[in-house]
């Protein structure tokens, strides 16, 4: 909805038919449904790498756009005119406010269970080839929730949002950014079931 609703209306006048139907929240949910639909009869997450892969490249992409907005390859305050949208980097905070935001991490975290399924598709199953799924998983997870949390704060400072794609400029490259992430959560879902 985002992605369509940052186009706008360009000419000025009221929107007809179609660009209601296209910037309706309703259109692109029931898109998505029917788009993952045929995903989510699959039974093993085999039947799904090529659906995965492509979640991560997603992923890989915005990863990329957060970072290319931190080393200021893009502005990353194009469009805020004199409005002050970089606010200051405190390197360390209070502990009431680090413990508020614990729940975050931890639900960043909540696909354990899918642990029972790659433990039961892993060729060879043995100790040593389940705990290095489990820690690659883990910490390719961690490096990644790192990086943008990193890199996303250190682009805007103590302004930065909750949702960190609301704080980019409405251009092409956060427009591609937004479709990634909106089609990293259509591709995710049939990997949760």
């Amino acid at each position: 909805y985002q992605v369509i609703s940052a186009a706008g209306d360009d000419d000025g006048g009221e929107f007809n038919l179609v660009e209601r139907l296209v910037l309706s929240r309703r259109f692109w949910v029931a898109a998505a449904v029917f788009g993952v639909l045929p995903l989510s009869f699959h039974t093993t997450l085999d039947s799904l790498k090529h659906t995965s892969a492509l979640a991560l490249v997603f992923v890989f992409f915005t990863v990329l756009g957060i970072v290319a907005y931190y080393l200021r390859l893009v502005d990353p305050c194009e469009g805020y005119g004199d409005e002050i949208c970089i606010g200051e980097i405190a390197p360390l905070t209070d502990a009431a406010s680090t413990f508020r935001k614990i729940p975050i991490f931890i639900f960043a975290f909540t696909c354990q269970q899918n642990v029972f399924p790659v433990v039961n598709e892993i060729k060879d199953r043995s100790q040593k080839r389940i705990f290095t799924a489990v820690f690659v998983a883990i910490l390719g997870s961690l490096l990644i929730f790192l990086i943008v949390a990193i890199y996303g704060y250190g682009t805007y400072g103590s302004l930065m949002k909750s949702d960190i794609v609301l704080n980019y400029p409405e251009t092409s490259n956060v427009t591609i950014m937004r479709v990634c992430i909106a089609s990293m959560l259509i591709l995710h879902y049939p990997l949760q079931l």
